[in-house]
């Protein structure tokens, strides 16, 4: 009987080991997800601060062009 409570043991032993390599290997993974993530947030970020940027500037001359148009239709 001890024969095999040390084959279960030693089976749940190595199991144990390997299932706790793949959650490192998970953990590891997500860590790498998690950077790429706030790489892409740090970039949209910025997109969004030029594209307000550009929208600032288009209306601020869109608006003296219609006031000139209409300076002169006058």
């Amino acid at each position: 009987m001890d024969g095999q409570k040390n084959d279960m043991n030693g089976g749940w032993n190595e199991w144990s080991k390997y299932v706790l390599n793949e959650i490192v290997k998970l953990v590891h993974t997500m860590e790498e997800q998690q950077k790429v993530i706030n790489e892409h947030s740090i970039e949209i970020a910025k997109l969004k601060t030029k594209f307000a940027a550009y929208a600032t500037v288009a209306a601020f001359f869109g608006s003296i062009l219609i006031n000139l148009v209409l300076h002169f239709i006058k």
